[in-house]
């Protein structure tokens, strides 16, 4: 779909990542590290799915870290299926994408997600 066309275009240089999180009691997360000076910006998007009664949303929110692992940003809408984050930062950064959710609906058990992030060499 278009989600992927505006993931690719959302920064360059960037790391596309593709990934999947599950949810948990304190919330599932994947952490994600790199090296960056400057201007930092990653943007999360993950799809809606289709049930018998409608669709079913997963809250998905997206977490800066410095190095030191103090919070420098983050987006938290529980409205959206797109989160983005843009700090000054220098150094090591930690980029933290997290299932609000304790149980997913639709018989969902992972939920996908794409992760751009504006700094090529993220794992």
């Amino acid at each position: 779909g278009w989600g992927l066309v505006n993931m690719q275009n959302a920064q360059a240089p960037n790391t596309l990542i593709n990934g999947e999180v599950a949810p948990g009691s304190r919330g599932g997360y994947r952490l994600f590290r790199g090296r960056h000076t400057g201007e930092f910006y990653t943007t999360l998007a993950w799809n809606r799915h289709s049930t018998e009664s409608g669709f079913a949303f997963h809250d998905l929110d997206l977490f800066v870290y410095d190095g030191a692992g103090q919070e420098v940003g983050s987006s938290e809408s529980a409205e959206q299926n797109v989160e983005q984050v843009a700090v000054r930062t220098s150094g090591d950064v930690i980029v933290k994408v997290r299932a609000f959710d304790e149980n997913f609906a639709g018989g969902i058990a992972r939920q996908k997600f794409g992760l751009a992030i504006g700094q090529s060499d993220f794992r």
